[in-house]
């Protein structure tokens, strides 16, 4: 039978064999959440949409590994939202439509994921680079639009015969993107030459340069835009 657990303010809907965070009772004074893997012995896998939407106070966020879906617009507008990290070896997230987007003074996001919706990150005015993780698949259109600040972002695939990253032509849309690091293949939906600024400078990750470039292990020799 399902029931709900209250820790910190913060409702838990537990099920048979996963819990879901569905609410937080009360938003004011609310500036730091760590949320547990486990809930009175059920993993956490999914922060559901709007719930920590618009709180006005929070600066950090602790996501647990177990955790595997961030709902639609659920950290949406918090203007003091500064840090999101979560612990490695964590499940890749799949990152919802709008689940940060306004969230104004997001300068850190550190977790591995494997899909970022529409318009995810659009207007975090203080977000300067981002790093996909090798498991990422998909970046849906407008994610990063209006991230007036940034100026790089690595698109990281590691290991040998990956399968290639779908991205939508919009994704990066008013950026101000420099500089872009590519370790995998990229199907485009849309128009291709509108995916990065025109200026934007594109390095192909390679296993001889990746060290100098900042990244580590295998990653593909080659790869294509289409």
């Amino acid at each position: 039978m399902d029931y709900d657990f209250v820790v910190d303010r913060i409702r838990y809907r537990i099920y048979n064999y996963h819990a879901i965070v569905v609410e937080v009772l009360d938003k004011s004074g609310l500036q730091h959440v760590e949320i547990p893997s486990f809930v009175n012995g059920t993993k956490v896998v999914m922060i559901n949409q709007d719930v920590f939407r618009c709180c006005p106070e929070l600066i950090s966020v602790k996501l647990p590994t177990t955790l595997e879906d961030i709902g639609m617009s659920a950290f949406a507008c918090c203007p003091k939202l500064k840090t999101v990290t979560q612990d490695i070896g964590g499940i890749p997230l799949r990152i919802e439509n709008t689940a940060f987007a306004e969230c104004e003074s997001l300068t850190t996001f550190d977790a591995d994921i494997s899909e970022i919706g529409s318009g995810a990150f659009s207007g975090c005015k203080e977000l300067f680079s981002f790093q996909t993780s090798s498991f990422c698949n998909k970046i849906k259109g407008y994610a990063f639009s209006d991230c007036t600040k940034l100026t790089k972002i690595g698109i990281k695939h590691q290991g040998k015969n990956v399968l290639p990253i779908w991205i939508d032509h919009t994704a990066f849309f008013n950026t101000n993107l420099k500089k872009v690091f590519i370790g995998c293949d990229i199907n485009v939906c849309g128009d291709v030459s509108e995916l990065f600024p025109p200026n934007a400078e594109i390095y192909c990750i390679t296993d001889s340069n990746a060290n100098d470039l900042g990244y580590y292990g295998f990653v593909t020799h080659q790869f294509t835009i289409r």
